[in-house]
């Protein structure tokens, strides 16, 4: 789906909730208030999501402090409600269905980096409207955000939301790794994962297959460029997950192993190209 063309900005001191209006006749301050309230819906006038492309999306701009955690809700009694969360260059960093309970979607975030970042609103169903709240907050405890504030100034910020791959080679266009995930694993999305990659040919099909005994496989996958491709729950059959998709560019595809819900334990990857 394609972005929301007019963003709207979080930004305003000391407010609890702020009335929204286009970036241009909002002042922008330094801060971001603890927590901003806002009454939406969804309309068939709204622009269509560029991820989601057959849903109807209402964009906002919310300025991030790095090292802060924040909570998004989407919450409606007229829709599946879907969110997304891009950070300042365009990069999806987190999108939820159901975790808010219901038919409301949740994110917890830890910002990698300070800036504007672009939350989504949007239904899951393709083409479903109605009215909707979105609720915005800074859940970091004092003390934390001390902390962070202190790596900061000594220099010594954490390494960025994702942590270290593990490089899977292509042999004759198929690759297997057993892993596990455990509850110490970095977060994407909110969920702890490991992440992979795995170099693909511009033009050829590759069938990613995640398969455990212990949790409900979720597989996302982005290229090169950490641009989001796809995602899958069950494609390869609950409780495994199953992606299949034609590389556009040539390069080491990032494959993220997580899972649905909540849950760890060991899991088997399995790539192969198709014929």
């Amino acid at each position: 789906m394609k972005l929301h063309q007019s963003l709207l900005v979080f930004s305003a001191l000391g407010a609890a909730a702020l009335a929204f209006a286009p970036v241009s006749a909002v002042e922008k301050k330094k801060e971001t208030p603890k927590e901003v309230v806002i009454s939406g819906e969804l309309i068939n006038a709204d622009v269509k999501d560029k991820v989601l492309q057959q849903s109807f999306c209402k964009t906002y701009t919310y300025k991030m402090t790095a090292g802060h955690t924040y909570q998004i809700d989407l919450q409606s009694g007229d829709f599946d409600a879907y969110l997304r969360l891009e950070d300042p260059k365009g990069k999806q960093v987190a999108a939820d269905d159901d975790s808010g309970g219901g038919l409301n979607a949740r994110i917890m975030y830890k910002a990698a980096e300070s800036g504007d970042f672009t939350v989504c609103a949007m239904s899951l169903g393709g083409g479903s409207t109605g009215k909707f709240t979105l609720i915005l907050k800074d859940t970091t405890p004092p003390g934390e955000k001390k902390a962070e504030d202190k790596k900061k100034a000594e220099g010594k910020e954490k390494e960025p939301e994702g942590g270290k791959p593990i490089e899977l080679k292509n042999e004759k266009g198929k690759a297997t790794a057993t892993s596990s995930i455990a509850a110490n694993d970095p977060l994407y999305k909110t969920k702890r994962h490991k992440l992979f990659l795995f170099p693909m040919e511009e033009g050829k099909t590759y069938e990613i297959n995640m398969t455990s005994n212990a949790l409900d496989s979720y597989l996302y996958l982005e290229d090169p460029d950490g641009k989001l491709l796809a995602m899958d729950d069950d494609g390869g059959g609950f409780p495994n997950a199953r992606i299949t998709i034609q590389a556009a560019k040539a390069g080491k595809h990032r494959i993220i192993a997580t899972y649905f819900g909540n849950g760890n334990g060991d899991f088997t990857l399995s790539i192969e190209e198709k014929k």
